[in-house]
C-alpha cells in the first residue's frame, strides 16, 4: 500500500509538468519540533515561514500545533490545529486559513534508512476579507527517506545524511472554490543535513511546489532550510 501510494504520488507529478505553468523562485525556513510528555502522549508543533516570488516579501507564515498518540514505536495518530496566513502586499486581501487536522505517521527502518510515511486530513475554513469564505477538506500523502552518509552499526544518532521526500495534496470537498480538480498540489524535495545529537537536525535543500490552478498551473523552486528538534 506504501509502496502504492508512492508510485502514484509521482505519476501525478510527472503528468501535471507537461501543462502551461509559471515559474516562481522563493525561500521557506521550517521548524518541526516534537516533544515527549509520557510513554503515550507527545506534542508536534510546525512553524513555517515562506517568501513571495523572488523573496521580495513574506507571504505565508504557518503555525500548526498537535497532540499525538503512541500507539507503537512506529505509529502514532494525532489531532491538532492550523492557521495559515497569506499576505498580498498589494491591494488584493491577505488571506487566513483556520484548520482542523488529523494525522497518522508510521516510520520503518530499511538497513540505516529510516522511511516516514504520514497521512494527514484537513477541514480548512478559509477567510477572505470581502468575499465569502469557505470550507474545505484535503488530503495529504507524505513520504521522506534518511540516508545517514557512514555506515550505522545501530540507530543512526550524528553525522552527514541525505534526505529525499515527496507529498501529494488531494481536494476532497467543495473543489469549485478552489482549482475545480482533484488534484491540489506537489510536493517533492531533496536535502542535505547534519544530525547534531538524538535531539536535533538541520537541513538544508531544494523544493519544488507545483500547484494546479484553474488557468495556470505553477512551479515554484523552493531554498529550504529546516531544524528538527526531538525532546
Amino acid at each position: 500500500m506504501h509502496r502504492f501510494l508512492f508510485v502514484l504520488s509521482l505519476f501525478i507529478l510527472s503528468g501535471t509538468l507537461s501543462f502551461s505553468q509559471a515559474i516562481e523562485h522563493s525561500a521557506w525556513t521550517n521548524s518541526f519540533n516534537t516533544t515527549r510528555l509520557n510513554n503515550k502522549w507527545k506534542m508536534q508543533l510546525d512553524l513555517q515561514l515562506m517568501s513571495s516570488n523572488e523573496y521580495k516579501n513574506l507571504k505565508n507564515t504557518v503555525v500548526r500545533p498537535l497532540l499525538v498518540y503512541i500507539l507503537s514505536p512506529n505509529n502514532t495518530i494525532g489531532l491538532g490545529y492550523a492557521l495559515n496566513d497569506t499576505y498580498t502586499h498589494t491591494s488584493a486581501p491577505n488571506t487566513s486559513e483556520n484548520g482542523i487536522v488529523e494525522q497518522y505517521i508510521h516510520t520503518q527502518s530499511v538497513k540505516s534508512i529510516t522511511i516516514t510515511h504520514r497521512l494527514r486530513l484537513e477541514q480548512r475554513f478559509i477567510e477572505t476579507p470581502g468575499v465569502v469564505d469557505f470550507f474545505t477538506q484535503r488530503f495529504r500523502y507524505y513520504i521522506r527517506a534518511i540516508i545517514p552518509f557512514a555506515k550505522q552499526k545501530s540507530t543512526f544518532k550524528q553525522g552527514i545524511y541525505g534526505s529525499i521526500q515527496n507529498e501529494l495534496f488531494i481536494n476532497l470537498q467543495n473543489k469549485s472554490n478552489l482549482n475545480n480538480s482533484m488534484f491540489d498540489q506537489n510536493r517533492a524535495a531533496a536535502g542535505l543535513g547534519y544530525r547534531f545529537n538524538s535531539r536535533f537536525d538541520m537541513e538544508a535543500g531544494y523544493m519544488n511546489q507545483f500547484i494546479k490552478r484553474s488557468t495556470n498551473n505553477l512551479s515554484n523552486n523552493v531554498a529550504q532550510l529546516t531544524f528538527y528538534t526531538r525532546f
